[in-house]
């Protein structure tokens, strides 16, 4: 999934100096952002530049391109001014938009608030998968893509037959859940969870290696019960390369740089474990290869941000 982009503009109307002219206003644009992170598309959502364009009263207009997170628009005509706002990244691509319809009274001050969001639309998903096909007498691949608090969606890889697989395939612009398994029949051998985020008019692509998989002659499957749930950041502590059979690792998640609440997701090799902050898993494993998978969600679901530990359980 790198990373995710909500801009936050606020603008403020202000007042000229000692003896205020009524027959004008003032405007003061202040313009800041926030910034996340994952399975992200090439474009670089990191505001560079701001367009701000007003149209008011009696066709008056004024534009204004401006690298500044403070400006100040003068001399406006008294009325409804619709204020709209572009920012665009360092190449000069347009990520997000936002406008609204602001009062400017002649001598006085007002404030406003203006929320430059990303750019709706679709965005391409291309996502790639390869293994051993010597490994797998009969390699099937399960794919979901989550829209938080949505319905999921299920993903349909081209399998090439000679140990890869392939998807390519337009989704609505937002932050995606992409839960990924490969079996050989019905047994799970690896899997994998990613937070993946979709740009309008971009490609978001994925690569994922399962050429090291877990041998499934004469072990079983994993036995763990099936329990379903801009980018965030997240570290974990408690995780080990390599655990002993029949022990256990207790791994726990955290956002420092967040200051709202955030969920946890947890996924072995795809399955879901369950959320909260920690996770203990190990003590009913076979030895083999596993991914931990950590997804992060805020509490209105609008931004994601996912995480992965790969570890090993040893021989008895």
């Amino acid at each position: 999934m790198k990373k995710i982009i909500f801009i936050l503009a606020v603008i403020t109307l202000t007042a000229a100096c000692d003896l205020p002219d009524l027959s004008v206003g003032s405007m003061e644009l202040s313009i800041g952002n926030g910034v996340s992170r994952t399975l992200l598309p090439d474009i670089s959502m990191d505001p560079y530049a701001f367009s701000i364009s007003g149209t008011g009263p009696e066709g008056h207009t004024f534009l204004l391109d401006t690298l500044k997170d403070r400006n100040v628009i003068e001399d406006l005509t008294p009325g409804d001014w619709l204020i709209e706002v572009s920012a665009s990244n360092a190449d000069g691509e347009i990520i997000g938009r936002g406008s609204r319809t602001i009062a400017v009274f002649g001598g006085e001050t007002a404030s406003a608030a203006i929320t430059v969001t990303p750019l709706s639309g679709t965005g391409v998903l291309d996502l790639s998968l390869i293994w051993e096909p010597d490994d797998l007498s009969n390699a099937v691949i399960s794919a979901t893509l989550l829209p938080p608090g949505g319905t999921a969606l299920s993903l349909d890889f081209i399998d090439d037959g000679a140990g890869s697989a392939s998807l390519s395939a337009a989704f609505e612009a937002g932050y995606y859940t992409l839960l990924l398994q490969l079996l050989d029949t019905d047994t799970v051998v690896m899997g994998s969870a990613e937070t993946v985020r979709i740009v309008a008019g971009e490609t978001t692509s994925g690569f994922f290696d399962y050429t090291d998989v877990n041998s499934i002659s004469g072990s079983g499957d994993i036995g763990i019960d099936v329990d379903l749930n801009e980018p965030i950041e997240i570290v974990l502590s408690g995780t080990m390369d390599t655990i002993s059979y029949g022990s256990a690792m207790t791994v726990s998640a955290a956002s420092p740089a967040e200051t709202e609440t955030i969920s946890y997701d947890w996924y072995l090799n795809g399955f879901p474990l369950g959320n909260g902050t920690t996770v203990t898993v190990g003590s009913d494993l076979d030895p083999g290869i596993y991914r931990l998978d950590v997804i992060a969600l805020n509490s209105d679901l609008s931004r994601s941000g996912s995480l992965n530990h790969t570890f090993t359980v040893s021989q008895p």
